[in-house]
């Protein structure tokens, strides 16, 4: 189709077969976690791949997906939102000391975060789920305490003018 560097594919599994769904012309929510990967491989990630195919450089050789994918460590990442009814507040600096996580996209202290925005993501080293959807059961609680030492409800939405924790 004339795609040149990186883009992101859609696609449904079927009784076995693949439908292709989307193509996007752009990088994806998940490829900071896919470079992470390869900088944990000793590959060039696609960021670099995706200038290098704009100045014309030859792709590196391709690699068996089944073989890389096992040979890899295994990292999930985790995008929390405000799922309160109400906005909320960053009230703490502070973060995880846990060395298996990684959060990012946080708002800076004193921000407001509305109902259904982003409020962090988590990158975690190892799995979070066993089918894709659901969290294994040690890991939610970990991720609302992440959550509840961050955010308060916003003083804009509780009527004696303070803030309440999160959880």
């Amino acid at each position: 189709m004339g795609y040149l560097g990186a883009f992101g594919i859609d696609a449904l599994l079927h009784d076995g077969k693949v439908y292709m769904t989307e193509i996007n012309a752009r990088f994806q929510g998940s490829s900071h976690v896919s470079s992470l990967i390869d900088r944990d491989s000793d590959r060039p990630d696609m960021f670099l791949e995706h200038m290098a195919a704009f100045m014309g450089l030859r792709a590196p050789a391709p690699v068996n997906m089944r073989e890389f994918v096992a040979e890899q460590q295994d990292v999930s990442q985790v995008i929390c939102h405000n799922c309160l009814d109400v906005e909320i507040l960053r009230t703490s600096n502070s973060t995880t000391q846990d060395e298996r996580m990684e959060c990012a996209l946080l708002p800076a202290h004193g921000i407001i975060v509305a109902q259904q925005a982003i409020l962090f993501r988590v990158l975690w080293r190892g799995s979070v789920t066993g089918d894709g959807g659901r969290l294994f059961t040690d890991r939610e609680p970990t991720l609302r305490e992440i959550g509840g030492s961050l955010f308060s409800v916003s003083f804009n939405d509780r009527n004696d003018g303070g803030a309440q924790d999160v959880n």
